[in-house]
């Protein structure tokens, strides 16, 4: 399966040109801006089909990437999501271009499950410097594939460890004690990009709670858990157990991990 990410800019730019395959795109707009331009089907840059959808970027209600605030209902949706494994599975033999504003977040994350579904790997986006997925819009659009159009080779144990509403919520207030725990250390300019909703967080806040409390974190794997929410395994328990275990540990060993370093911080 060819899948393309790319920014609305290029997109764009591909619907003006004379293009040697036939292609559909997924085009991703945000609700608070408006566009002077928007992609177009022709006969000559044979793009033959185009679904338009119309959501934040954000992967939980907060704060989008422009600053402002948003709820779930301003984020990808259940019905988002079932446009989308439709559309994709209608098209699955033809090249694939999904595009949002920059290229970077909601199509990256789209993309990344798209493939992950039909190929099983996704890796061509989560490891690329050039994006870093939106996992709501991963998330949504997994499971909206995985229920309409289920592989024969899915396991359905690990398909019932996928992620609930409420445990995707719950991961995302983890992920937001974790910002709020680094914005009150010295090391909040530092890491200004990740406060702001980079997927980078366990790349720095074991190390920087270590560096606080004189002491590394407990189990840093499961804070990895929290801040990273791991792209290669969405679905699986982790190390044998299920992901309520798992994130039962995780609010547990977050939450010890944040009073030591507030201790350590007054004392």
């Amino acid at each position: 399966m060819n899948v393309t990410v790319m920014s609305r800019k290029n997109a764009i730019a591909y619907c003006k040109q004379k293009n040697p395959e036939d292609s559909v795109m997924i085009s991703i707009s945000d609700p608070r801006l408006a566009y002077m331009d928007e992609p177009f089907r022709s006969d000559e840059n044979k793009v033959t089909d185009i679904l338009r959808l119309c959501f934040a970027d954000a992967d939980g209600a907060g704060l989008d990437v422009y600053g402002n605030s948003v709820e779930e209902s301003d984020l990808m949706t259940d019905e988002d999501a079932r446009m989308v494994a439709e559309f994709v599975n209608r098209h699955q033999d033809v090249y694939i271009l999904v595009h949002c504003d920059a290229g970077i977040s909601r199509s990256a994350g789209v993309a990344a499950a798209i493939l992950k579904h039909y190929t099983g790997d996704d890796r061509q986006i989560f490891k690329s410097s050039r994006h870093y997925p939106n996992m709501w819009c991963y998330r949504k659009t997994l499971n909206a594939l995985h229920d309409l159009f289920p592989q024969e080779d899915d396991s359905r144990q690990e398909r019932g460890n996928l992620l609930s509403n409420q445990q995707y919520q719950r991961l995302s207030e983890l992920r937001k004690r974790v910002a709020d725990a680094i914005s009150k250390t010295e090391y909040e300019d530092k890491c200004k990009n990740q406060l702001e909703g980079s997927l980078e967080l366990s790349c720095v806040f074991p190390a920087i709670a270590a560096d606080a409390t004189g002491t590394a974190p407990a189990n840093e794997w499961e804070i990895q858990l929290v801040c990273h929410f791991d792209p290669e395994r969405p679905f699986m328990s982790w190390y044998g157990r299920t992901v309520e275990e798992a994130l039962s540990d995780c609010e547990r060993d977050v939450e010890e991990l944040i009073g030591r370093m507030e201790a350590a911080r007054k004392g």
